[in-house]
C-alpha cells in the first residue's frame, strides 16, 4: 500500500506540474514465467520442447531456474497495446506447441511432491 501511494503521489506531482507526456513515452517489455504442468497438475518432467527453439538462445521463449519454467519475453515497445499483443502471440504460440501439457499461470507451483521433481534448467552450449 505504501508503494501505490507513493506512486500515486508522484503520478500527480507530474500532473500538477504539467510532465504527464513523459509518461505516455515510457518504453517497456514484459517478462512473464508460467510452468508447464501434466493434465493433473504434476510438474512437467519433460525437456523444453524442441518446437519452441533454443531455451538459450531464442529472442522471445526462455527458460528460468528449472526446466519446466517459462519465460516469455516481449521486445521493448512505447504502445501499451503492442507490448500486451506480442505477449498474447509468444503465449499462444507456446501453447500450440504443448501437446498434452498445460500451462500453470505462476512461477510458483500449486503442489510439488519431491525436490528432486524439480529439474534444473538445461541449456546446452552457446557455441561461443
Amino acid at each position: 500500500m505504501i508503494l501505490q501511494s507513493t506512486i500515486r503521489a508522484q503520478i500527480e506531482n507530474l500532473r500538477k506540474t504539467g510532465h504527464t507526456a513523459v509518461l505516455r513515452d515510457i518504453s517497456r517489455g514484459i517478462e512473464r514465467e508460467c510452468l508447464r504442468i501434466t493434465p493433473t497438475a504434476k510438474l512437467a518432467q519433460t525437456p523444453h520442447p524442441e518446437a519452441l527453439g533454443s531455451a538459450l538462445k531464442h529472442d522471445y521463449i526462455t527458460t528460468d531456474y528449472a526446466e519446466n519454467l517459462l519465460e516469455f519475453i516481449t521486445p521493448v515497445a512505447q504502445d501499451i497495446e503492442t507490448t500486451l499483443a506480442q505477449l498474447t502471440d509468444v503465449h499462444r504460440f507456446a501453447i500450440q506447441q504443448l501437446d498434452d501439457e498445460l500451462l500453470w499461470p505462476l512461477s510458483m507451483p500449486c503442489f510439488v511432491g519431491d525436490e528432486k521433481d524439480i529439474q534444473i534448467a538445461q541449456y546446452g552450449s552457446s557455441n561461443v
